[in-house]
């Protein structure tokens, strides 16, 4: 669903340890030191945080936390992110629009 920004597969979390995964993936009590210590040696730090700003994403995104991202918002007083919900909300509503008829499970194919 998301337009992820392009990577090369240099990046340093290309392979990340055990525990920079857990940090990377937004485990919940996972310590985010060691994705932020892989992310500072990154060259792709800005685009993948800029990237992380706009989007609905857990866990260590260019450096920065869901703390840090969501104070970066406040302070730029960028918008927070459609929420994963908020755009399954919108598909449903453009699925409605092609129902058949009276029965919900018909759709008309694009």
């Amino acid at each position: 669903m998301y337009d992820y920004p392009h990577f090369d597969g240099t990046q340093a979390c290309q392979d990340p340890t055990r525990a920079a995964a857990s940090a990377f993936s937004g485990s919940i009590g996972a310590d985010p030191a060691p994705a932020l210590a892989l992310c500072a040696a990154c060259s792709f730090v800005d685009t993948c945080r800029d990237w992380a700003l706009t989007h609905d994403v857990y866990g260590v995104w260019g450096g920065t936390t869901e703390a840090d991202r969501a104070e970066i918002r406040t302070q730029t007083e960028l918008p927070s992110p459609a929420s994963i919900t908020d755009q399954l909300d919108e598909l449903v509503i453009a699925m409605r629009d092609r129902v058949v008829g009276d029965d919900p499970i018909l759709v008309r194919a694009s």
